[in-house]
């Protein structure tokens, strides 16, 4: 006899697949994947659309016994460190991001900044001294728990402030000495001369290199004010790295943008065979579309060219090809694959009254992003907004309002606490931003592709298992 879903059965979070090789349940109370008999894979099915029969349900009960699909005891949304977010965060903060000017030499059309998003614009701001010691001084004040840190240089267009640069690095010698610290820096690269060059070898600041192709490509949108391109600037300076030195430059990272429209494969032909960008590691994004004016949407083209580059990853993570042959655009789904693997080695929410999304880190823990007045916010993704701050320079921390932002899944309880994807979940404060203000509406949009997503690495994981891939190897190269 047929039944209707009721409350108890919406309780239960579980999603049932299927991969080439069978049938397959992921529980979120176990954290875990099992394999499914067909007619055990059918009997779920049945259930959660509400036409269950007697038989099912009996499927059902035999696989509660052994803990499987038994109904949640999730109840509220609170993110774990709600409590002690103040002793977690007050003396373990990793980094800090500088935004040191907001103005660029360049105009790229994809930017930020470029006025295609809200609230984001170029301009003229810089930071001054006094403001970025300030923050320098926060940083090691709040750091006493945290071996090694780091300050990253951030704009803009960084090496426009050079100077402050200096003079930050030099203020964190001459003070804290003692302290292992790691700088960092962004940049266009068509800056640079001689005494730049000099300086960041000597410091050993790691430099990240944004360059996003071959000519025809870097000079269609990464172009300087006057419409110039501004490849033959940034390759001149690279050169003259590497002649100052081999070693230096070969520790330099690329990051590339990929825009719609652009000729995919002549990009991924540059990072992968380039004489002289190739060799280094490189990572690429697609155009943000956070909080934009206009729509941003990729065509068959890069998930076609994605999808053989992702199939080659699983073919080197089984040993079948070697992994320089693998495309850097596909490099990152390496770490989460790995990331994934290890998650379901841990536990799920079986038992908990209260737990979180797994989408927001804890601000000002990872990282703080200062912006050029001085104002803090969780990281350099986020628009510089009142309703993002998080503190500033001169009164530090609203503990406060990062316990509201850890907590921003309270906005979509209902729907967060029935979900299967919710250990998973990526969707964090940026990725709910609309116009400034956070939006309900703009966060559940983003269910849909953390379902797909988790799905399919899920599927790319049981393929690997079955093929034997051997991923504490992979972890320990």
């Amino acid at each position: 006899m047929e039944r209707t879903m009721g409350n108890w059965e919406e309780k239960m979070a579980y999603i049932t697949f299927i991969t080439p090789f069978g049938h397959r349940l992921y529980d979120r109370e176990q954290n875990r994947i099992i394999h499914l008999q067909l007619h055990e894979y059918k009997a779920l099915e049945n259930v959660k659309m509400g036409c269950g029969t007697k038989e099912d349900y009996a499927i059902l009960r035999k696989l509660q016994n052994h803990g499987f699909c038994c109904a949640s005891d999730l109840n509220k949304i609170e993110h774990p460190a709600t409590k002690n977010i103040e002793t977690i965060v007050r003396n373990n903060i990793n980094q800090i991001v500088l935004q040191i000017t907001q103005n660029c030499n360049l105009r790229c059309s994809y930017c930020t900044y470029s006025g295609n998003y809200y609230n984001r614009t170029h301009s003229k701001k810089s930071m001054d001294v006094k403001t970025a010691l300030a923050a320098v001084d926060f940083l090691m004040l709040h750091s006493s728990g945290v071996e090694e840190v780091a300050i990253s240089f951030y704009g803009g267009e960084p090496i426009l402030e050079f100077e402050l640069i200096k003079s930050v690095v030099h203020y964190v010698k001459q003070n804290y000495p003692e302290k292992k610290v790691r700088y960092n820096l962004t940049t266009n690269l068509t800056m640079f001369n001689d005494y730049v060059i000099d300086f960041l070898i000597k410091n050993d600041v790691s430099v990240m290199i944004s360059i996003d192709g071959p000519e025809k490509v870097q000079d269609k949108y990464r172009v300087f004010s006057n419409g110039k391109g501004s490849y033959s600037t940034v390759v001149s300076n690279a050169k003259r790295i590497c002649e100052k030195s081999k070693e230096y430059f070969a520790k330099c990272l690329t990051n590339t943008v990929i825009s719609p429209g652009s000729d995919y494969r002549d990009i991924l032909d540059f990072l992968d065979g380039d004489e002289l960008f190739g060799p280094l590691y490189s990572t690429s994004t697609l155009v943000n579309d956070d909080d934009s004016k206009i729509p941003i949407s990729y065509d068959d083209d890069y998930y076609c060219i994605y999808k053989k580059e992702k199939f080659k990853l699983m073919l080197a993570m089984l040993g079948l090809i070697d992994f320089e042959s693998v495309s850097s655009l596909v490099k990152a789904d390496l770490t989460e694959i790995l990331k994934m693997d290890r998650l379901l080695l841990i536990g799920g929410t079986h038992r908990m009254k209260a737990h979180h999304p797994g989408g927001p880190c804890i601000p000002g823990q990872k990282r703080v992003f200062v912006d050029v007045n001085g104002y803090f916010y969780p990281c350099e993704k986020i628009a510089e907004v009142d309703n993002f701050k998080i503190g500033d320079i001169t009164h530090g921390l609203d503990y406060e309002k990062i316990r509201q932002m850890i907590n921003v899944g309270k906005c979509t309880e209902d729907e967060c606490l029935k979900c299967w994807a919710f250990l998973y979940c990526g969707t964090c404060v940026a990725k709910m931003v609309t116009e400034g203000r956070i939006s309900r509406k703009k966060r559940l949009e983003q269910c849909g592709n953390t379902k797909d997503n988790l799905l399919r690495h899920f599927q790319d994981l049981e393929t690997l298992r079955f093929y034997g891939c051997d991923f504490k190897q992979l972890e320990e190269k």
